[in-house]
């Protein structure tokens, strides 16, 4: 999944192998607007953002129904002060991480859960979530103070947080991605990083 360019506006497209010829996606407005998809999981659901109503760009879903996708489905907003979204990653169990911008120009992540619940995870920006193996919680990455030079990736489960600060010190760092095993995966100071996890 990805995004190009038709007729001068950024579009949402999916790709059915590496062979075939990107399919456009529907975007939020249904006229030719802007889109973007970020990631597509194992059961086919997309994720992104799309152009709203509003003139913002709002975090979607787009449900896979069989061989083609319905319409993107707009996430659910973290409060009225939300002025944009975007989902970065989506699960098995159709859980999807991102992040919301409020109108103070506040950066917030965001889980949206399957169940239709929202968490917010303040000052934070949610990167990647994976599938859990023993039916624990699943891991959430990111970055807390997204934006800022002490910016320092993150790792999220069930409620506890756990940032790589004892390992990169002071060094802008981000994570990226999280494998089912629980390696995670980012850049420190424009390096690329792995964190293997080990037992206690």
């Amino acid at each position: 999944v990805g995004e190009a360019v038709d007729n001068g506006s950024t579009v949402a497209i999916y790709w059915p192998d590496s062979l075939a010829v990107g399919i456009p996606l529907d975007d939020l407005l249904e006229i030719g607007g802007i889109s973007s998809a970020y990631f597509i999981n194992d059961a086919g659901s997309i994720v992104g953002e799309s152009l709203n109503e509003d003139g913002f760009m709002q975090a979607v879903v787009w449900p896979v129904n069989g061989g083609s996708y319905d319409p993107p489905i707009a996430l659910e907003e973290i409060d009225d002060d939300q002025v944009a979204s975007v989902a970065f990653g989506v699960n098995a169990d159709g859980y999807i991480v991102g992040e919301a911008e409020l109108a103070d120009g506040t950066i917030v992540g965001v889980l949206w859960i399957s169940t239709g619940n929202v968490v917010a995870i303040d000052n934070a920006s949610a990167q990647a979530i994976n599938n859990t193996l023993t039916g624990a919680d699943p891991l959430v990455v990111g970055q807390n103070t997204p934006g800022f030079n002490n910016g320092r990736a993150t790792v999220w489960n069930a409620g506890h947080t756990e940032d790589f600060q004892e390992i990169f010190e002071d060094e802008y760092s981000f994570a990226l991605g999280v494998s089912d095993s629980g390696h995670i995966v980012g850049v420190v100071n424009g390096q690329a990083f792995v964190a293997v996890p080990v037992d206690d």
